[in-house]
């Protein structure tokens, strides 16, 4: 310190060098591993510290009891969250992103709980039917079609196969032709605008469970 006070130093380049020196003398020294992570901090260096959902994907048994609560997120909530998080610019962005894709577009305006059945019935014949109804109806100069659904579950899965076609779906009490005095429930499928016949929920939702047993994998 004495031999830099004799030298001719500027007052600003010698409160420089003492304060450098002092920091020198306080700090310990460092490993070679803590001079690297000076220069490699998160998220550009090596991670240290797993997160919690990182350590359960490690197993493929945490995985597995994880993958359950994984297809329960609500989309609709997750897309509102999403879209609170982003800026202005890129909101336009991924509205961009988003009609590039029709059939995931189509599959966000399906109800919750319809969506819930339709996944658990991805390959039942009734949903193959109903989609063989459905795509030439729209394609077709009809503006009306009667779908006979004896169960709720039926009708359930034809509500959420309207809603992904964009059709309107109405449940109606018909007299049975035969009898007259029976009463038959159906459902009456409108056309609307927004009708889609350029996508196949049959295989939107194979490709779904597919996705679902490679996560799970």
């Amino acid at each position: 310190m004495r031999e830099m006070r004799d030298t001719k130093l500027g007052r600003r380049r010698y409160r420089r060098w003492a304060n450098d020196n002092m920091l020198r003398e306080l700090a310990p020294t460092l490993t070679a591993s803590e001079i690297g992570n000076l220069f490699a901090p998160p998220p550009w260096g090596d991670k240290s510290v797993q997160s919690p959902l990182e350590t359960v994907m490690v197993s493929s048994r945490d995985m597995a009891i994880w993958e359950p609560f994984r297809n329960n997120v609500d989309m609709d909530l997750q897309a509102k969250v999403l879209h609170q998080g982003v800026p202005r610019k890129a909101v336009g962005e991924l509205g961009m992103e988003r009609r590039q894709s029709p059939a995931m577009k189509a599959w966000s305006g399906v109800e919750r709980n319809m969506r819930a059945a339709l996944r658990r019935n991805y390959a039942s014949a009734f949903l193959m039917d109903l989609e063989e109804k459905l795509v030439p109806f729209i394609e077709g100069d009809d503006q009306d079609l009667v779908v006979s659904a004896v169960s709720t579950y039926d009708r359930l899965l034809v509500h959420g196969s309207s809603q992904f076609h964009g059709l309107k779906s109405i449940t109606l009490q018909v007299p049975v032709a035969a009898t007259g005095s029976e009463m038959e429930t159906c459902i009456l499928i409108k056309k609307t605008e927004k009708a889609l016949s350029n996508v196949n929920l049959p295989q939107f939702l194979k490709k779904l469970k597919e996705k679902d047993i490679a996560a799970a994998a």
